[in-house]
């Protein structure tokens, strides 16, 4: 008999017998949502650190400008997979303007108009995605 235990991502109540148990001890409802979970969160690190080290040039472990995150946040209507494919996407384009020095007073001003390039195109990544989804997604024939 298990004990109640709280997904850590849903917040829903459950059985510990039911849940799945992580590595780190806490509990999830599933391991798929556990394992979306962690994907999610690794995208989202290759982000920060492509915006800090590869754009602005900050040395790892340097404190970043809060204005990233909150960009982030701005986006939360899509998967840190579909803004990670985005930047990808213009990456030529991200560096170039990273890159010029005396367009901006400041990064703050840097980081607004690199998003600006990504909200731009996020969805036609987006529709692109979920076309590779329908492509590779097999059919059933019914008798």
């Amino acid at each position: 008999m298990g004990r109640k235990v709280k997904c850590r991502i849903t917040g829903e109540i459950g059985n510990s017998d039911i849940f799945y148990k992580a590595d780190n001890g806490l509990y999830y409802k599933s391991k798929e949502l556990y394992e979306e979970y962690k994907q999610e969160a690794e995208y989202r690190r290759k982000i920060i650190d492509f915006f800090c080290i590869e754009l602005l040039g900050y040395e790892k472990g340097c404190t970043f400008p809060t204005v990233l995150t909150k960009k982030l946040e701005s986006l939360s209507a899509y998967s840190y997979k579909t803004i990670w494919a985005t930047i990808l996407y213009k990456e030529e384009d991200l560096r170039y303007w990273a890159s010029v020095e005396d367009k901006f007073k400041n990064d703050y001003g840097k980081i607004c108009y690199l998003f600006v390039i990504i909200v731009n195109h996020i969805n036609e990544v987006q529709k692109k995605i979920k076309a590779q989804k329908r492509a590779y997604t097999p059919t059933v024939e019914l008798p």
